[in-house]
């Protein structure tokens, strides 16, 4: 029968040995164009924004995820958003290449109500997952991506009006990656922080899923006032032409193809 003095102890240096040495990773974000002949349309879309000052989450901060009803009554989603961000800056983070779709990609459903273009990101999977509570794999591991429908618009005559709808898709995608930036900015600035502070170890990943669920339905109220608006507060001088060219309606909320 052994005692505590007889059991065998680790030298120091094996010790040291076995403990988990820090890594810092590293990632660079490029975006990349694949539209072939519309490169330098996507390239005009992005020169051509006007706002470039975006409101992100504070990685330090507790209990932002708190949308609220201004005194008007809209509701604010990014009520707790408070620190400003460059878009041009951050885009490739939020949006790594801008393609046509491959045959089969975008979905019979899709296909079916004439969508044009789609942002597909993998957030809700590698950041806030519902009901995981384990630390996810972070934005180390986000990918974002824009995918035009090439069945629909690739042979389109190269007028004026069909390029500034060409122009109206584009930049509605984008206000989608403006708001993943949102909360993506803060979490490659410290993962571990945001995932502490603002998501609370993941007891707000539902609160933020719900947040991102209900800013997609603003967004894409295809032909109203509230697609219009928002796209119009980074491009107002240009929304107005462009949305005509893609809605072919004033923002009466009409429906449209997406």
């Amino acid at each position: 029968m052994s005692t505590p003095a007889d059991e065998y102890q680790f030298p120091t240096l094996v010790r040291r040995a076995f403990r988990g040495a820090k890594v810092r990773r590293v990632r660079n974000f490029d975006l990349q164009v694949a539209l072939y002949p519309h490169n330098n349309l996507v390239l005009d879309v992005l020169n051509s924004m006007e706002f470039d000052r975006l409101m992100v989450f504070d990685e330090n901060k507790r209990g932002v995820l708190a949308e609220t009803c201004d005194a008007v009554g809209p509701l604010d989603l990014y009520v707790g958003a408070t620190k400003p961000a460059s878009i041009r800056h951050w885009l490739p983070a939020g949006c790594q290449v801008i393609r046509w779709d491959i045959p089969g990609e975008i979905d019979a459903v899709n296909r079916k109500r004439g969508v044009m273009a789609l942002y597909r990101q993998n957030a809700a999977d590698v950041m806030f997952p519902v009901d995981v509570r384990h630390l996810p794999p972070g934005p180390s591991a986000f990918l974002g991506e824009i995918v035009f429908n090439q069945e629909l618009l690739r042979n389109l005559n190269q007028n004026a009006a069909v390029k500034n709808m060409l122009r109206f898709v584009l930049a509605h995608e984008l206000t989608h990656v403006f708001d993943v930036l949102r909360f993506l900015i803060p979490a490659l600035k410290n993962w571990r922080r945001f995932w502490r502070n603002v998501l609370d170890e993941g007891e707000h990943c539902n609160h933020l899923a719900c947040i991102r669920g209900l800013q997609g339905v603003f967004v894409d109220d295809y032909g109203s006032k509230n697609e219009l608006e928002i796209v119009k507060k980074y491009w107002p001088s240009r929304a107005d032409k462009w949305f005509q060219a893609c809605r072919g309606t004033e923002s009466d909320g009409a429906g449209s193809i997406s």
